[in-house]
């Protein structure tokens, strides 16, 4: 996790470790503990969507949509502004697709999933699942990214409580956004991460912040991207989000004004 206050960034890293016994609970106390002051003034970006696939992300129980579409609306508008935006040829989105609750059911069952995630699951989904037993047999499919889906759903819920302000956000279209010269993908290695670094070092100098804790791993770079372009959109009048009833609301900054989003996009029901 990063945060921006009183003109200086600060990394903590929120363990996830620990949390069976009550996992809302314990996230809501630990981000209380790198955030003191949290509050209705805060904005929370976070690299996950809000819900699986196929519930209803505003109701507070567990509501199916009806139809299910095949994959987000707002992943389907995203990619229609992007293609009907000039300057935007390049951008390619590689999104991982948000599975189905029956998928997160699935991994909680399975034996080898990790203790906090099966928790995650059984007090945001299922309780009932707490007194079954796990299955030896079942095998965990999909990409690591996709499972730990479970874990921001529920940083969604945690920061709710404290009347925060959530969007979802994605990294990499921040930093393609933000970046002057095309992107190298994460697994160039050490081009990648210097890639990275000097797009973040030019957000820094426009904010007039330091350069001090440089962030040097991809997940720390992924946050700070977050956090520096949302503030610089907001400084300069450039940001947006983009809302689906039922899948929540998604984080748009428009940071180069060469690289303006189309707008009136409308998304389906």
């Amino acid at each position: 996790m990063l945060r921006i206050a009183s003109r200086k960034i600060e990394h903590h890293r929120v363990a996830l470790a620990g949390i069976e016994a009550d996992p809302l609970e314990q996230m809501r106390n630990r981000l209380a503990a790198c955030c003191p002051d949290a509050g209705r003034r805060w904005l929370a970006l976070i690299d996950s969507p809000r819900w699986p696939l196929d519930l209803d992300c505003s109701s507070r129980t567990i509501l199916r949509r009806d139809p299910v579409p095949a994959c987000r609306m707002l992943d389907v508008a995203l990619r229609a502004m992007l293609h009907a935006s000039a300057g935007h040829d390049a951008i390619r989105l590689s999104m991982f697709p948000t599975p189905k609750l029956a998928y997160f059911r699935h991994c909680a069952a399975a034996s080898a999933c990790k203790p906090h995630l099966r928790s995650a699951y059984r007090q945001l989904f299922d309780i009932r699942a707490a007194f079954e037993e796990a299955d030896a047999s079942a095998r965990i499919r999909g990409g690591h990214f996709t499972r730990f889906m479970l874990a921001g759903f529920l940083t969604f819920r945690a920061w709710q409580h404290f009347g925060v302000d959530t969007l979802e956000a994605y990294p990499d279209l921040q930093f393609r956004l933000s970046s002057r010269n095309r992107l190298a993908p994460k697994r160039a290695g050490k081009a990648a991460i210097q890639a990275r670094i000097a797009v973040l070092k030019r957000l820094r100098r426009r904010l007039g912040l330091g350069m001090k804790s440089l962030s040097a791993t991809h997940d720390q770079a992924d946050a700070e991207i977050l956090a520096l372009s949302a503030c610089l959109a907001a400084k300069q009048g450039s940001l947006a989000v983009m809302e689906h009833p039922a899948e929540g609301r998604f984080l748009l900054t428009f940071l180069e004004r060469r690289r303006r989003i189309a707008g009136n996009i409308a998304l389906p029901p």
